[in-house]
Parts: structure tokens; sequence; C-alpha cells
């Protein structure tokens, strides 16, 4: 890359797309007047590249730089045809064959470009019209590597004439098999198939990808798809047959083949965030430069450590909240004296136009002011990142510390702990480790109580100037282990006489927290009568968990009264006016409400002590509501998402803290570990006037669930990401890694897609399912035995106490396949006669080997009075 040097001093660097990070806090001493000599900054291009680490939200690098996602199609039309006409969607008379291409597949009449109606890709989100006289069949066959677990996803979704989705069908060619053949049929609507085209459909859409479990996959090549069925392998893509991208998945429900792609759609906005610049001294920028065309606005952070810039607020060149014209500007002097800098880029698209952005330049000069070193502190355990430690254990303290200036070298380090019973911390001097780097080992008393500390690092320089740099670290209960146990049960869905059973089972089993579905549909509904009914059954369930088990009241549901709908699910469709701050709008009224709501139901039950705020609102949906109550589904995309999110967050944690019975506010467990998320929900914050994340939520919760087919493996409870790491890291980075972490769901279904086949026999559903809980067992063990070595985890609620067995309008294995199965108890109603038909005749309240493995690794000791029963199969 070409460095332009204007003549004059030193300048280095512009910003390379890349990875986030955030913001500066002055608490160093005063700044001295600046200099007078002034050097002219010299400035280098770099351009926007996927090899420089460019971070990108709803973005893609094209070969003239960077654009949206997709071109941008004005008022919701389809968007143009491919280039070889083809549109999303086979509406031919004949059977489709699905076949490679480079940009995803090929839904044709033989498999090939000629004559395709379809590119069917994970991005592609156009929808062709439905021919009612026509049977839609998709086949292929594919082998593919046993390396890699995963599935092809065949993805149908099923519209309206506005377009609101209706329906969606994912088809599962295989997990970890090789090689398989499948047809995926869809008939006329007449003919009663339950897999058949709804009849109000009037569009449909068909997309194609490779999906791995809960993680993130950057091209995933698939070696060998014979779509066409000639014996022969197709034409590969430039990374292997059929590369699809990247991409994320997630199973909106922990049972059913239900699975979504965070990547799609057509975007009217997007991001890119450039890779923080390190200076390595203090400097003043001096002006921002973009090349671009269409509608680009920026925005500059600066910040002294990389802990710093990641809670750093964005401005322009009118200071914070403000943005630089397409073209860059000046630089404000509130940026001078800054080591670290980032830029972000706000894409707009225009009719149907997306911008360009070609390029970014920062140009700076050595600072005129006096600056204190630069200074950040991080703390291990054994060598582990970690803010979680236990009494009498060593806090590993390591501190990077840079001078501001050559001028300017560093005299001393020291590092203190204080806290709960620490009158007097006392300063200890910090051992050199090279390159900027200082240690310290501070012991935790033994008597150290439960709480916060801060440990803090002093960098002095030769002149006088000093800073102080803090992380907070919590310590752990003695009893930390027994609270890992927890369990999540709907007991206000039971009769009265059965709560009290149920607490007592879950006592037998070792359980210390029970998670409670307490949603604000329950005890602040409409309806006085249901009202009164679910608050005295909420109270039956804390007289019955008494001291010795805590519960965590879960807010999933919501009265007409607070989101004016009534579906308990759904938000008002006019957030987008709201953001745009228009007064009056039903979206700020529904927040307004959720709050005082809030307040009351923690004012009224002041026993629970945590309140969990939503559940999964990771998705690429959200349900609105107009202004009739009416819902409909809509995309959104996954920073939407997070700002939505975020809204009720503040809302709910700030109502639990009006109600002042000292309860916390956990955040709603994300589906599955989705550690973007959680990275853009902490953006989504940081971004705010108010961005404390303590106002949000006091602990975090995600649901860790994987295949019913093996035991978790640590990484897929933690959470991965190649680029981001572990969910907890992300909490690390944004200053969080001191929260408790509580697993609200996990579990298995013994009846579930990976056990057993809808198709099966009565016979056949019984044998499968017995065979499963025997090896369920064995997954209850070491599923404890993966979070019992990850000190930030606080609890792992099982879902659930009991299987789900209520009558569901139908006889079939498919009527129970959602919620049924998950309970280390059976159900409670086993012998109801839909039930019976479908899996034979079970006693109620039995405990199954999974209850047995859970009380073993909760107590030690299994129970006398219940005994596992029998291994069949």
């Amino acid at each position: 890359m070409p460095l332009a040097i204007l003549a004059g001093a030193c300048l280095i660097a512009v910003l390379a797309p890349g990875l986030g990070v955030a913001a500066k806090r002055r608490t160093s001493a005063p700044r001295a007047k600046p200099k007078t000599a002034i050097a002219r900054p010299l400035v280098r291009h770099l351009g926007l590249k996927p090899e420089d680490g460019a971070e990108l939200i709803n973005a893609r690098v094209a070969d003239d730089g960077v654009t949206l996602d997709r071109n941008l199609v004005a008022n919701g039309a389809p968007g143009p045809p491919g280039k070889d006409g083809s549109f999303d969607g086979w509406t031919g008379d004949g059977d489709a064959k699905l076949s490679a291409s480079d940009d995803g597949f090929i839904l044709s009449a033989d498999g090939s470009r000629e004559g395709a109606q379809a590119v069917v890709s994970q991005t592609d989100d156009r929808a062709a019209p439905i021919d009612p006289a026509v049977s839609y069949v998709v086949s292929f066959d594919l082998e593919i590597p046993r390396l890699r677990q995963g599935y092809l996803v065949v993805q149908i979704h099923f519209l309206d004439r506005e377009r609101h989705v209706l329906s969606q069908y994912r088809e599962f060619p295989y997990f970890s098999e090789a090689p398989k053949s499948r047809q995926i049929i869809f008939l006329d609507p007449e003919t009663g198939s339950h897999l058949g085209i709804p009849k109000n459909a009037a569009f449909m859409r068909l997309k194609a990808f490779w999906a791995f479990w809960g993680g993130q996959v950057d091209n995933p090549a698939i070696k060998h798809l014979d779509a066409n069925h000639d014996g022969k392998a197709d034409e590969p893509g430039p990374d292997g047959v059929a590369t699809i991208g990247r991409f994320m998945v997630q199973r909106r429900n922990p049972n059913q083949s239900w699975y979504t792609s965070f990547v799609g759609g057509v975007f009217p906005s997007g991001e890119v965030r450039t890779a923080p610049f390190d200076a390595g001294r203090a400097v003043d920028p001096v002006e921002l430069k973009v090349d671009c065309t269409g509608q680009v606005e920026a925005q500059l952070r600066a910040a002294d450590t990389a802990e710093e810039l990641a809670r750093a607020k964005w401005g322009g060149a009118d200071g914070p909240g403000t943005r630089f014209r397409s073209s860059g500007g000046s630089v404000p002097s509130q940026y001078a004296g800054h080591r670290l800098f980032q830029v972000r880029l706000l894409l707009s698209a225009a009719a149907s136009k997306t911008p360009v952005v070609r390029d970014v330049s920062l140009s700076y000069r050595p600072s005129t002011l006096q600056v204190p070193p630069f200074v950040s502190v991080r703390t291990y355990a054994k060598e582990q990142r970690m803010a979680v430690f236990d009494a009498g254990d060593a806090v590993d303290v390591r501190a990077s510390v840079m001078p501001s200036s050559p001028d300017d070298p560093v005299r001393s380090v020291t590092a203190s702990l204080s806290g709960p019973g620490i009158a007097s911390p006392a300063a200890k001097a910090m051992d050199a480790a090279g390159d900027g780097g200082y240690r310290a080992s501070l012991r935790l008393p033994g008597s150290a109580s439960p709480g916060i500390y801060t440990v803090k690092v002093v960098a002095e320089a030769t002149s006088g100037l000093s800073r102080t740099a803090a992380a907070r670290v919590r310590v752990r209960p003695g009893s930390a282990r027994a609270l890992l146990y927890g369990m999540g049960e709907p007991l206000l869905d039971l009769p009265d006489a059965d709560i009290p059973r149920a607490i007592e089972e879950e006592r037998k089993l070792g359980v210390r927290v029970h998670r409670e579905w307490t949603g604000m549909g329950r005890l602040m509904a409409d309806d006085a009568a249901l009202r009164a009914d679910q608050r005295r059954k909420l109270s039956l369930v804390l007289k019955a968990a008494g001291s010795d088990i805590t519960v965590i009241g879960f807010t999933d549901t919501m009265p007409r009264s607070v989101n004016l709908s009534d579906n308990g699910a759904a938000i008002p469709d006019d957030y987008a006016r709201y953001y745009a701050g228009e007064l009056n709008t039903r979206y700020g009224r529904y927040l307004a409400a959720y709050r005082r709501a809030m307040r009351e139901m923690a004012s009224a039950f002041p026993a629970i002590k945590t309140w969990e705020i939503q559940n999964e609102r990771n998705g690429v949906t959200t349900l609105v509501s107009g202004p009739s109550g009416a819902c409909r589904q809509v995309p959104v995309d996954l920073a939407t998402a997070a700002k939505l999110f975020a809204d009720v967050l503040w809302a709910g944690s700030a109502g639990i803290r009006d109600a002042g019975t000292g309860a916390r506010s956990l955040m709603g467990g994300t589906a599955f570990t989705d550690v973007r998320f959680l990275d853009l929900l902490y953006r989504e914050i940081l971004s705010r006037q108010d961005s404390n994340t303590d106002h949000y939520f006091d602990a975090v919760a995600w649901h860790p669930y994987v295949p019913a087919i093996r035991a978790p493996e640590p990484r897929e409870i933690a959470g991965s990401d190649p680029k981001l790491g572990s969910m907890y890291d992300v909490m690390l980075r944004y200053g969080d890694g001191h929260k408790p972490v509580i697993l609200t769901e996990f579990g298995y279904s013994d009846t579930g897609d990976y056990v057993m086949p809808t198709t099966a026999s009565r016979a056949e559903a019984v044998r499968a399912r017995d065979q499963f809980r025997v090896r369920e067992a064995a997954f209850v063990r070491r599923v404890y035995e993966v979070v019992s070595d990850m000190p930030y985890v606080e609890t792992l609620c099982w879902f659930r106490l009991l299987d789900a067995c209520g009558p569901r309008g139908g006889s079939s294995l498919a009527s129970y396949r959602m919620e049924h199965g998950f309970g280390l108890l059976t159900g409670r109603n086993t012998n109801e006669p839909d039930v019976v038909a479908v899996f034979g005749e079970e006693k109620p309240w039995q405990w199954k080997p999974a209850a047995h493995a859970y009380r073993l690794s909760a107590l030690g000791t299994d129970v006398a009075d219940q005994q596992p029963p029998a291994k069949q199969g």
C-alpha cells in the first residue's frame, strides 16, 4: 500500500477496517498548556479490504470498495433478476433440481443455469409467485466429509400477498453422515399433507445453506454435491462445491428443527468499523478523509487503552453524537492527546443505489499536550483471564503501561486491592515484565466476604503526571458450587396441590435455584381473576421453596395494558419513529408501561431477588403489532434486534431498581451461545447516552443447547467465535467480567428430532425414547462437570422438571415434539389418552435415569425411595 508522505513530521496511519473496541475516560491529571511547535502531518491511505480486518454489519466487500450487503430494493418490491435472468422460487411443471454454483445453489429443471428460475443462496430474500396447480419437488444427492458436523439446510418460506411470512419449513438432509439422498415434496394444499402450502400463500422463497451448530463458519465447502443425479460431482465453486460463505445459525426452539440464518435480506443501512489504530504515543488528529460515493457518514472515537476505546463515545465534527459529512473533515480538539483511534462509517441507501466506500485515512501530529502514561489492567487466575475468584485466591494483576512521550518515561507502577472488609488497601510495586508489561500478585483475604472488589493500578511518569486504571472482580460465596444446580419449570401452570410436590421433588434432586415463568401476562394480566390466581400460585411457589431454594422470576409475556396488543410477545411497530425522536409513539408508551409493570411486580414479590427480562431476543424476525393490535412477523437484522433488546432491558432494570427491593436484573437468555449478538448488544448500550451496562443488567444469561446426540463440549457451553472469542470473553472486553452468568436453559428432549423420526410407530418411538434416556444420564453428569470449571457460571437451570404432557389437539407424534420430553421426571398427566396413543402408558412423576444422574452430581448420592427404570431396548 503506498505511503503518501507530505513534507514535515510524523504521522503514521490510518485505520484499516477491523475489530471494534471503544472509549476514553479522563481520570488523569490536568494537561499542561500546548506547546507552540506544530509539525505538519503525514498521511497513509489504507483500502478497506477483508485482509485488513474490516468489521462489517449489513455490509460487504465489493471489487470497488465496501457497499451494503445487497443492492437496496425500493418499496419492498422484488429485486432485479440475476445476471442470467433468474429469480428466487421454482414454478416449473416438473421436478426442480438443486445444483451447486459459485454464488450458492441453482434451482432449475435440469440442475443447470439454462432456464434456471432460482439462484438459491443464504442471502437472497426475493420471493416468487406460487402456482396452485403445481406440485413442488426439490431433490438432491450429496456427500461431505465427516470431519465437519452440520446440515445442508433447504429453507422454504411461504408468504401472503403482503409478503408476510405465513409459515416456514426447513429440511435437514443429514447430520454428519454421508452419503444421503432426499426429496422435499410440497403437494397441492387440497391433499391435506401437513407439509402442504398454506391456502392463503401467494409467494414462496427458497434458500439452501450449510449449517454448523451454534457458531460461525467461514466458507464451509461441500466437497461433493451430485444435485443433477449424473453420478459425478458438480462443478466446484472457488472454495469447493457450493461454498455458501459466512453465516451464523440458531435453533429457535430447543426441540424443533427450526434454524434461522442471521444473514439474509436486503438492508437499507449498514456499518463498517475500521481496525483500532495505535499511534504508539499521544497524538493530535488533524483531518479525517473518506473516499466514497453515495450516502455515507463517519464518526471517530479515541482513547488511550483498548478497554477504554471499547467504551468510548462516537462523535463527529461537532463533538460526541455528531457525524462527519461524507468526505470527512477537520477533527475537533477534543480528540487530541490520545493514542488509539477508530472510525465508524454509516452507510445508507438512496432509492435503489448502495453507497460505496473505497478508502479512509486519518492524519495526525505528535501531541502538543502533556499526557500521563497510558495504562490498562487485566486480572488472571492461573494464567486464565478471569474476574471471578474465591476467598483466599491470588489475583494475578497484569498492567500494560506506555509513556505518552519518549521525553517522559514511566517512573513507578503500583497495584492495590480494595473491597468489603479491606479498610486501607496497601499499594504494591509491580514488577516490570518487558515490553511495557507489569505484573503483581494480590492475595484476597481468606475471610473475604462475597461481593465486588476493585483492583487499581497507578502509573507515574518522571514528570509527576500519573494515571489510574481499575478493574472490578467478584468474590464468590463459599456455597458457589451448590448454586450451580438450577431447574426451570412453569409451576404456575400446575394445580395448587401439585406445586408443593414439584418443589419437594426439586429438593430431593438437589436443586438450589428454581426458575419460574412469572410473565407480566400472568402477574399483570388485564383479567383481574387471572391476575389474582397467578399471584396466589406464585405465593405458593415461594412458600414451598422456603429459604433453601432461590426463585428466579422469568418475565416472558406482557398484557395488552403494557404492549398494546393481544399477543403477549409483540411490540409496537412504530419503533423507527421512536428512534427518530418523535414524541407520543406507541413504542415509547410501551417502554414506559414496561418499567411501571416491572416495578409493581418486583414490589409485590420482594422475596424474588433475580428477575430475568424477556427471552431469546436474538432472532432475525420480531413480532410487532399495529395500531389495531393486529400482529405480524417482520425481519430485523441482528443489530436492530440488539437495539430493541437494549430498550426493554433498560426499562425493566429501571423498574426493578424503582421497587427498592435489592433485586438484580438478569439479561434474558439468548437462544444458544450467540457471541455476535452479545457483542452487538454491548455496542448498542455503549453508544447510548446512558452507557452504564449496570443500568441494563446485573447478570448475563444464555441457553447453550446442543444436539441430543452427545454430551456438550466446553466451547459449546461457553460459545466460540473466531473473532470475538467466547461469551465471557465479550463480557471481559466490555468490563463486565465480574458479573455472574446464569445459564437459564439447558436440556435434552427424549422425544425430539435427534431421538426419533416423525414417522416412527409407537413401538419405534418408545424404544428410541428409552434408549436415549439411558444415554442422557451421562450427558447430565458431563454438563455439570463442564460448568463447574467455569467460575463465572453461577447457575445452570435444567429445562425442565416435568415432561410437558398436556393435550395438544392431536394424537400424532408431531403434536408433542415441541416441548414434550425435556423433563427429568415423567409428566404429571402421562396417562392422557393422546399421550398414551403416541408413547404408551407411563406412571406420572417417575424419575428418569437423568434425574438420578442430576442428584448424584448435585448431592453425591442417589435417593433411596426412587429407583431408575430398567434399561429397555
